[in-house]
């Protein structure tokens, strides 16, 4: 019998732990960014909602899948764990690209000339309201 507690112990003393994190986080994201996305531009009033766009969304998540497939190989080939390092940067930032969807889609920063949309609008309204209850407390 497997025991996974004892393989969990072993990975988290190498870099490999780390990649599958952030990989574990890249899939909970990027889930998280097309449904929020899609949210947005179903329900947004003055968004024709396009599923040529949605499609275009996903294999754009696809490819960039494939590419974190696709060079850990290559990253193997080089010598002393510069190529493990090397995937860590690339996937952390493949990551953050992500969040950074996801806050535009928020609302919290601007993401080229997206527009304002519904779920930002009600987080924003969600963040004004609990301000004001902090402030009434006080």
């Amino acid at each position: 019998m497997t025991n996974y507690l004892e393989i969990m112990s072993t990975w988290m003393n190498q870099p490999h732990y780390v990649l599958i994190v952030l990989i574990v986080l890249y899939f909970s994201s990027a889930t998280v960014d097309f449904v929020i996305g899609t949210f947005n531009a179903a329900y947004t009033k003055g968004v024709q909602y396009s599923s040529r766009l949605a499609q275009i969304g996903i294999l754009r998540k696809l490819v960039t899948l494939m590419l974190m497939i696709m060079v850990v190989p290559l990253a193997l080939m080089l010598p002393f764990d510069i190529g493990v390092y090397s995937l860590i940067i690339l996937y952390v930032g493949i990551v953050t690209s992500e969040i950074y969807s996801i806050l535009a889609h928020v609302g919290i920063v601007k993401d080229g000339d997206k527009h304002k949309n519904l779920v930002g609008t009600l987080f924003t309204q969600l963040l004004n309201n609990v301000t004001q209850t902090v402030n009434k407390n006080k």
